[in-house]
């Protein structure tokens, strides 16, 4: 023997064509394969060679994909603190924009007190599913760094920091109170028509919320709701009657807002009365 050739061809092509430009030595036995295309099968068959001539080729291996050996995860994207109470920190953050080959499994959310070196895994599971998540049973007053990392089949990715220091405590927040701009003026319904009047709260802690009409107590049929940050007044089927100023008043202990939605209700006139014939 005095040497070998490598063939390859794509899987879904019927032509071989020579992989290696020079023959390989007889000593050597195995191959590198490369300017191939990432993500196309191929296969390949070895021939040798020796003073009289070639052999015919092996029989082809199997179809092999070529693609980028899985490795590490990249860092997540944008984390960050959302909110803190005096026992909890909220985080949040985006998928790493590579995934190393591998599907990403989780994240592995650390934290460290500012005056040590020493990081802790902040949850009790081996990893989070969700790229959000709300570390519980911290120390109140407690001036931690927060880290995260992306975890796939394969390793655990180079962690990526949450900026600064967050602070183990309650937030406190003034009330306020956001209304869509078409009930920043006169807002108009038609009689027998639902009334519904909305508006987006915000305050720490959450605002108790009083609706109330300037001339009169609210109609028995009317309903009013808060949840979340949302806040309404619903009243099925309005008439004239409900016409006028409502007061949304939004309070918690750092202060109070009132805000005003002045209601229009339009009505078919009623019939004639009076009359006569001259």
């Amino acid at each position: 023997i005095t040497g070998y050739h490598v063939e390859r061809k794509e899987r879904t092509s019927v032509r071989w064509q020579r992989q290696t430009r020079l023959s390989l030595a007889p000593n050597e036995l195995m191959y590198r394969a490369d300017d191939l295309l990432e993500e196309l099968d191929y296969e390949f068959r070895v021939i040798a060679m020796n003073a009289a001539g070639l052999s015919p080729a092996t029989k082809a291996t199997p179809p092999t994909m070529c693609m980028t050996p899985p490795g590490k995860p990249g860092k997540p994207i944008n984390p960050e603190c959302k909110d803190t109470t005096r026992s909890t920190v909220s985080m949040k953050w985006e998928p790493p924009a590579k995934d190393g080959g591998s599907r990403i499994i989780g994240y592995v959310i650390e934290a460290r007190k500012i005056d040590s070196e020493d990081w802790f895994k902040v949850h009790s599971k081996s990893t989070i599913r969700e790229t959000q998540y709300v570390a519980e049973n911290l120390t109140e007053g407690a001036a931690l760094l927060f880290r995260v990392s992306a975890v796939n089949m394969i390793a655990i990715g180079d962690p990526e920091p949450v900026p600064g220091f967050v602070q183990v405590r309650d937030l406190t927040q003034p009330p306020e109170v956001f209304l869509d701009s078409s009930l920043k003026r006169m807002v108009k319904f038609n009689a027998g028509a639902p009334l519904r009047l909305v508006a987006t709260i915000r305050g720490r802690p959450m605002p108790e919320c009083r609706w109330e009409k300037e001339d009169s107590d609210l109609p028995n049929r009317s309903k009013t709701e808060t949840e979340d940050n949302i806040t309404q007044l619903v009243i099925p089927s309005c008439d004239r009657r409900d016409a006028g100023r409502f007061d949304l008043t939004v309070e918690n202990a750092h202060g109070s807002v009132t805000v005003a939605i002045m209601v229009k209700v339009m009505d078919t006139p009623g019939a004639p009365e009076n009359i006569e014939v001259k």
